[in-house]
């Protein structure tokens, strides 16, 4: 278990030296309770880990840091001395015995005597082995009787009293009566040089040049390292001298930094290198007596005691120290000054000053609080609750009664003059005269003044925590504002809160915002952020600033970016002009104070914290920034031990079954334990680091399996980090996933196959019987329904056959109706188309008759013989046509004959002769036409017809329509002329492609757009061709040819 501070108690040391200083260091002490061993502890070592052992009389102690264990010896032995070696050998003296402590396999200790070495007699002379001491690879024991020297696995023993071992870094020396013998080659050899050797009681290197020792007389002598017989001891102290006068000498012990430490029978005192006392530590300040000779300095520069009740730890190397009530310093800090050679501080409860002593004295008068301190032409200045008082040295007078005075501003141009800013009046001028000090108001300003500050211009600037910042401007009688401007969050500043405003040492004018320090610029009449200290800043709300003669600055503040945490830093000027930031030093103290107040020294800073003053020196060296390392306790893999402490790793192969792995960790650091953190990953699982914690262990299940190397890194109280401690292991997949098992899975799936594949062959043989069996009865049935099948197929046959022949008629008789349909349209196109022109010459007659343009007489005489021939015709065209379509009902059949092809064009010439009349077109035959030819003399009449009609119809009025014919040895060429309207290359392609259309004539006459095309067919059917040839407004030939007679 992790033993936490609160088992500690923290004392405090006073430290005096020239600088006259009293500051007091941390101490941390462990009682009896907290390490669970006896009180009485004797020696102490550190291994290379850094883990501390205790010789105790219980046994061998050990704390890392986090937890004290308590390793009994074998008949619960007396540890009496213990020190160890680079190979992880810890020796140790006990009562009448002596040995050392191993680690085993498992990484526990294990005791090993070193008795059996020795015979009988030096066994049974054994006496109490308070002194070991390790020398390279040689071990030395001590009883004080006789010095026993273990090396190469023997035991030498010198039988000579001494009064102990001495290791320096050149060689190991026994001190007894006769003087100081080295160990060399195996022999302990006197040392000669120029002191009474006899009368030294201890000796240590000092430097690299002298050995400082001490005599019987408890005098301090430093003494060349050459042993010369001529070189000669001089004194090292005085001052250590005249103390151990009236001291009781039990230790010395040599610390770094050539300090020395001195353990009396009431008191620890640390030796500066310059032989002045620097720190005491009391039995009273301990709660304990200081009779235990146990002192020692770790690796880390603490010092290590031991009291009749507790193992304490001085924290030597902290940056800090402090001062508080056991300084004299009573209340709440609210203020801190310095003047000549006295320091003071302001609280709650009045003023304390100190000079070269040790404690905090209360100044005269003053009882009530301090709010802030002025160092003036070498007094001090105090605004308390009571009023304004002057302070020299020890002694103080009020100079002013003002109790609502918050602060005052210097102004350097007049001497003995202040500006006095007020939390409910405004600003007040107070200037000295001959009889005292006197206030006079400034007229213009009424706001709280808490902090105020003039720059280089005169300008008085005074911030105000809960609206901005003015710039004001006084009248040369000071007692008036003449001038006034309000700066906020609209000229720059990141809020109107918080803003302190402060005078840097280069005289800038600065502001403390709640994002870093922002600086005025002139030439923008605005606040901005301050380039020297933007980058380090960022981010950083800072309450307080303060700024020594170096430029340098120190602040108290809460970082934004850090969880709102509280800082105190240090800004360090560097040559570019920026600022680098150290906070290092001043994360030893959890700050808490939201009210500082702090005051740079030539030495450092002061920095209060409520009831406390921490003071912290720049020019100590620290230990702080020395990295670290931690180590793994134990590793447990589920709940077995698989890792622990000083076990020799090798590779680490678990099995899946053991894949919840848990971590036990530690840094041994002791300053502050309770505050370091540590931060890991586990690589091959995850690649990112976990936060930072304060626990000591990490667990993680379930890992798949694969390799892994744990990575850990450990954090002290001042954020140094240390180096990594990795840890790698490998977990083994489960046993169905490793390579036997997939071995086996395939011989497995192989014999599966196999026999799958034999079952399947024996199946599928008893299958194949059946089938054979049962192919061979279907076979039969088979072949028996085949007769049966070809002999239907025979009688379907048959039926197809008659059925095909049915088809084939029925599509011939569809065939013969599709066609009698299409005679039938033509037939009626015909009728219609035929019959229309006699009766319409007729109707023409009789309209005629009626206009009067014909007489009855005339009629009588010249129309009714030719319209008893034309009603004849007509009769006569009636019966053809119907014959005619009689004998086309079995479709278009071609009856050719051999006529007289005059005869017909006559015919049709007189036909038409009175519709030409009518129209003024000239109509006649031109040259011979009587031709005998062989066709369907009924079309050829219809062809004609049809010509002539749509001649007359498409001529113009005076116009002509003749017909002509010409001859070749096979046809008559038959040509209809006109002289036209015409047609066009697309109504002739009409024509030609059987595409139905008609046209109105020049008298407005309706054809029925089918007679061309029956001429067309009609004459195409009787062996003939018609041929057009038109021009558009110039007329038309229809030609077509008709066969001879054969002779």
């Amino acid at each position: 278990m992790h033993i936490r501070l609160s088992i500690l108690f923290t004392f405090f040391i006073a430290f005096t030296c020239s600088k006259g200083l009293a500051q007091q260091l941390f101490v941390q002490q462990y009682p009896v309770d907290s390490y669970k061993g006896s009180s009485q502890n004797w020696s102490m070592w550190q291994d290379p880990q850094g883990i501390l052992y205790i010789a105790n009389t219980d046994g061998l102690l050990m704390y890392d840091g986090e937890e004290w264990k308590l390793v009994t010896l074998p008949n619960n032995a007396f540890v009496l001395s213990v020190a160890g070696d680079a190979q992880g050998k810890i020796y140790i003296g006990l009562l009448g015995d002596f040995g050392y402590m191993q680690r085993d396999a498992n990484g526990q200790f294990q005791y090993h005597s070193l008795l059996s070495l020795l015979s009988e007699k030096e066994q049974a002379d054994l006496g109490e082995v308070r002194d070991v001491k390790v020398k390279g690879a040689t071990v030395f024991f001590n009883d004080y009787k006789h010095s026993y020297v273990y090396e190469k696995s023997k035991i030498k023993v010198f039988n000579e009293a001494n009064s102990g071992f001495i290791v320096l870094p050149e060689f190991l020396c026994v001190m007894n009566a006769k003087g100081i013998f080295s160990y060399k080659n195996g022999e302990f050899q006197k040392i000669e040089f120029n002191f009474p050797s006899h009368d030294i009681r201890w000796m240590s290197s000092y430097d690299d040049d002298e050995y400082v020792l001490v005599d019987s007389k408890l005098k301090f002598w430093r003494i060349n390292k050459k042993f010369s017989t001529t070189s000669k001891a001089r004194p090292f102290s005085e001052t250590i001298d005249r103390y151990l006068e009236h001291a009781k000498l039990i230790k010395v012990t040599m610390l770094s930094e050539r300090r020395i430490a001195i353990l009396t029978d009431t008191e620890i005192v640390i030796v500066g290198s310059h032989g002045e006392i620097l720190f005491k530590v009391t039995n009273e300040m301990l709660h304990g007596n200081l009779w235990i000779r146990l002192l020692f300095e770790d690796a880390q520069h603490n010092l290590w005691f031991s009291t009749d009740e507790s193992i304490g730890m001085i924290a030597m190397s902290a940056p800090l120290s402090y001062f508080d009530k056991m300084n004299g310093v009573s209340g709440i800090v609210v203020a801190l000054g310095e003047c000549g050679r006295h320091q003071y501080v302001g609280t709650d409860r009045g003023l304390f000053y100190r000079d070269d002593k040790d404690t905090f004295l209360r100044v005269p008068l003053i009882y009530d609080g301090v709010g802030n301190l002025y160092n003036y032409n070498e007094k001090l200045y105090a605004v308390a609750e009571s009023g304004i008082y002057e302070v020299t040295g020890k002694e103080s007078k009020r100079i002013l009664e003002q109790p609502a005075a918050q602060t005052l501003c210097i102004v350097n141009e007049r001497k003995d003059h202040f500006i006095m800013g007020t939390y409910s009046s405004g600003i007040w001028l107070l200037k000295k005269n001959l009889t005292g000090w006197s206030e006079h108001k400034i007229v213009g300003f009424e706001e709280e003044v808490r902090f105020m500050e003039r720059d280089g211009d005169r300008n008085l600037w005074i911030a105000h925590y809960g609206k901005g910042i003015w710039k004001l401007t006084l009248n040369e009688a000071m007692d008036s504002v003449v001038g006034k401007k309000f700066y906020s969050i609209d000229h720059g500043l990141p809020s109107n809160l918080n803003n302190r405003i402060y005078k840097l040492s280069d005289q800038s004018i600065v502001a403390t915002t709640e994002n870093g320090i922002y600086s005025y610029q002139p030439v923008h009449d605005a606040f901005e952020p301050d380039q020297r200290f933007a980058k380090v800043m960022d981010g950083k709300l800072v309450h307080e600033l303060t700024t020594n003669i170096n430029g340098d600055l120190y602040f108290r503040g809460r970082d934004h970016k850090h969880n709102e945490e509280d800082i105190v830093g240090k800004l360090s000027k560097k040559q570019d002009g920026t600022y680098s930031l150290l906070t290092a030093p001043f994360r030893k103290v959890t700050w808490s104070d939201t009210e500082p107040t702090m005051l740079a020294t030539e030495y450092g800073v002061w920095i209060s914290d409520h009831n406390k003053i921490f003071v912290y020196d720049s020019s100590a060296k620290t230990e702080y920034g020395k990295s670290l390392q931690p180590y793994l306790k134990k590793v447990l893999a589920q709940d077995s031990l698989i890792y622990s402490y000083g076990q020799k790793t090798t590779d680490i192969n678990l099995a899946y079954r053991n894949n919840s792995i848990h971590f036990y960790f530690n840094l041994p650091y002791f300053e502050n334990e309770e505050r370091v953190k540590f931060r890991y990953k586990l690589d091959g699982f995850n690649t990112e680091w976990s936060d930072w914690t304060n626990l000591h262990e990490a667990r993680f299940t379930n890992l798949p399996e694969g390799d892994y190397v744990f990575i850990l890194q450990a954090k002290t109280v001042y954020a140094t980090e240390s180096r990594f401690v990795t840890f790698s292991f490998h977990i083994d997949p489960p046993i169905y996933r490793t390579i036997w098992a997939y071995m086996l899975y395939v011989i497995a799936f192989g014999f599966t196959v196999y026999l799958l594949t034999l079952l399947n062959t024996r199946r599928v043989n008893h299958q194949k019987k059946l089938l054979e069996k049962e192919v061979n009865e279907k076979t039969r049935e088979l072949l028996a329904m085949n007769e049966e099948i070809r002999a239907q197929n025979e009688e379907i046959l048959d039926i197809n056959e008659d059925i095909h022949r049915k088809n084939i008629e029925i599509e011939c008789q569809a065939q013969i109706l599709l066609q009698s349909n299409v005679t039938k349209d033509k037939l009626f196109s015909i009728i219609s188309h035929d019959l229309r022109g006699p009766v319409n010459q007729l109707r023409e007659i009789f309209t005629m008759i009626d206009s009067g343009y014909i007489s009855t007489d005339e009629f009588q005489r010249v129309l009714m013989p030719d319209l008893k021939e034309r009603i004849g015709y007509v009769a006569s065209l009636t019966d053809n046509l119907l014959q005619w379509a009689r004998d086309q009902m079995e479709g278009i059949q071609v009856k050719p004959s051999a006529f007289e092809l005059g005869e017909i064009v006559e015919e049709n010439i007189n036909l038409f002769s009175l519709q030409a009349k009518k129209k003024d077109i000239r109509l006649a035959v031109i040259g011979n036409v009587k031709y005998t030819v062989y066709a369907d003399i009924e079309m050829l009449r219809l062809v004609l017809r049809n010509l002539l009609s749509n001649a007359i119809k498409f001529t113009l009025a005076n116009g002509e329509v003749t017909v002509s014919a010409e001859t070749d040895p096979a046809f008559v060429y038959v040509s209809v002329t006109d002289k036209g309207t015409g047609l066009t290359e697309e109504d002739i392609s009409k024509i030609f492609d059987k595409v139905y259309f008609t046209k109105y004539g020049t008298a407005g006459e309706k054809g029925s757009g089918l007679g061309l095309m029956l001429c067309r067919e009609f004459i195409e059917k009787n062996g003939g061709k018609l041929t057009i040839e038109s021009t558009v407004g110039s007329g038309s030939i229809f030609s077509f040819s008709i066969p001879l007679r054969n002779p």
